[in-house]
């Protein structure tokens, strides 16, 4: 690994900083989408529908949206369509946001 390896956080700022001033649409568009979805889900649903949200509809959205900042950091072509490219793969993305808060619950038990 050549360069250097040390956190350079005020890097990922400015990178972060100027991948959200290229694109601003698609992000505030997922955020949105993602905020929507689980309050509309609540109000019409209840407790039932926060439920689907949070165990069904959450997992794949946010593979989505990490997709979409991911190809955007590397300067790719991105289309809206990308923050539901995650429910292609429900499985996979089901099982990696649970594996992630298993991660997370045990960490914070230890």
């Amino acid at each position: 690994m050549s360069g250097d390896s040390r956190l350079a956080v005020r890097s990922w700022f400015s990178i972060g900083w100027s991948t959200y001033k290229g694109n601003p649409w698609p992000l505030i568009g997922g955020n949105v989408i993602l905020a929507a979805s689980g309050l509309l889900l609540l109000l019409l649903f209840g407790s039932v529908g926060t439920f689907v949200y949070l165990y069904v509809i959450l997992p794949p959205l946010l593979v989505g949206i990490y997709s979409l900042c991911l190809k955007l950091v590397r300067r790719q072509d991105v289309k809206f369509s990308e923050v539901f490219a995650g429910f292609r793969h429900f499985g996979k993305a089901w099982i990696t946001f649970f594996l992630f808060g298993l991660i997370v619950v045990v960490g914070l038990v230890l």
